[in-house]
């Protein structure tokens, strides 16, 4: 059976392997930033992603012969691959999402903590400058007390700006404020289904594109199949024949294979016949112990 692999399928072939590499070291990096990173976890992780992005497509070509049980056991562990990786990847990205919110929650206090200690500090150099009062000389240390409260008023801004405030949830909220704004859903509930649904966002990306480009890519009858004409050159009558013909009664289909000097498929049979497919079949099957039918692809062909 030829196949030609059209620039689609090369494209689906691709992003296929493109995915896996993704998803591959997307589950690694996780592993890697372990306290005590598995090393069989690590070189396993991208052979168990390729075998599971190969079972849909086994499944295929097992639905393709007609192997019923294999293909519902390769779609079985399919569906349990999937579900293993998908959950792994949804953990981690929900774990890496709650940690981003914990630490911004953190900043934040940290930066409310400082700004009381400054503004604190601020009231406390105002009262010692109301000290020395307009025209008056400060004392010595009222102007050591001064320096010493600047230089800490500048400590705790340094502290303040070197704080960065994370805002991992800026983009949900912006979503959420969408769906609220087009659909209609109270806000809080908007945000709540946003939070849910994005940490699944990019598993449910990987998965679903990977077997889709897969099973579109590796298809067993996802490319065109030429005619077999053109690959099986006539072949001449052989001397047999007619020994054949003279010891088994003139049959529709035998006198067809004898004009046609060449193998033939089950429709050309009912087109040298006149007849249908069906009947042409059956006709094959009563002179099944004359003739030679062998399967090419998807045609059956049948010959002297």
């Amino acid at each position: 059976m030829t196949h030609t692999i059209t620039a689609p399928r090369l494209v689906a072939r691709a992003a296929t392997v493109a995915l896996w590499a993704v998803g591959s070291a997307y589950l690694l990096r996780h592993e890697w930033q372990a306290a005590s990173p598995d090393w069989v976890v690590l070189c396993a992780t991208p052979v168990v992603w390729g075998v599971i992005l190969a079972l849909p497509v086994l499944s295929t070509y097992a639905r393709h012969d007609r192997m019923w049980l294999a293909t519902a056991l390769l779609w079985l562990a399919a569906i349990m691959g999937s579900v293993y990786t998908l959950n792994a990847t949804i953990g981690r990205q929900a774990g890496a999402r709650d940690a981003a919110v914990q630490s911004a929650t953190v900043i934040e206090q940290q930066r409310a903590a400082l700004t009381v200690a400054l503004d604190a500090e601020k009231l406390r150099r105002q009262d010692a400058l109301n000290r020395c009062g307009t025209g008056r000389a400060c004392h010595e240390s009222t102007r050591s007390l001064l320096g010493m409260h600047q230089l800490e008023i500048e400590r705790l801004e340094r502290q303040i700006a070197g704080l960065t405030v994370a805002t991992p949830q800026a983009g949900e909220q912006r979503v959420a404020a969408l769906l609220s704004l087009v659909f209609g859903i109270e806000p809080t509930f908007a945000a709540d289904l946003v939070a849910l649904l994005a940490p699944c966002l990019l598993g449910l990306t990987l998965e679903l594109s990977a077997f889709a480009a897969a099973m579109y890519g590796w298809h067993p009858g996802a490319a065109p199949v030429q005619p077999v004409r053109q690959h099986l050159p006539a072949l001449a009558k052989p001397e047999i024949v007619a020994n054949v013909a003279a010891n088994v009664a003139p049959h529709p289909v035998i006198d067809a294979l004898i004009r046609a000097g060449r193998p033939l498929t089950n429709g050309e049979l009912a087109r040298m016949m006149n007849c249908c497919d069906g009947e042409a079949t059956k006709r094959r099957r009563e002179v099944s112990h004359v003739v030679n039918t062998r399967r090419a692809g998807r045609h059956v062909l049948v010959s002297l």
